[in-house]
């Protein structure tokens, strides 16, 4: 996921753990964390990424420098694990000469589940 000084926003990258056996059918997202192997790391400002599950409406923005991860869990209206997701990465300029800044994303979700067997 390649951003440059003319393409500031990675294209939205989609993923579906709807399949994922081993992820329980009562789990809900607890914590988001963002994180990666990026490539001219320096070289830019305002790293956000951002992600959406498919049952909500909008991008959850996560700024952050060297860590990128938030407590989502609502207990009134939980976030299901079990579904399809979106992510993107983007920055606000980049510094100096640099030409590129890449991530190879790793979206870590905690999460929480009811035990049917307690």
């Amino acid at each position: 996921m390649t951003l440059t000084p003319y393409k500031k926003e990675s294209n939205i990258a989609p993923f579906d753990l709807t399949t994922n056996s081993s992820i329980p059918y009562t789990a809900v997202v607890e914590h988001i964390y963002l994180n990666g192997s990026e490539v001219n790391k320096n070289a830019v400002n305002s790293k956000v990424r951002s992600i959406k599950a498919n049952s909500q409406r909008s991008l959850t923005d996560i700024s952050g420098m060297v860590f990128f991860d938030e407590n989502v869990l609502n207990t009134t209206n939980p976030t299901p694990l079990k579904q399809g997701w979106s992510f993107k990465h983007s920055v606000s300029s980049f510094y100096g000469s640099y030409t590129s800044y890449s991530l190879s994303p790793i979206v870590k979700l905690d999460y929480l589940y009811e035990d049917s067997d307690i």
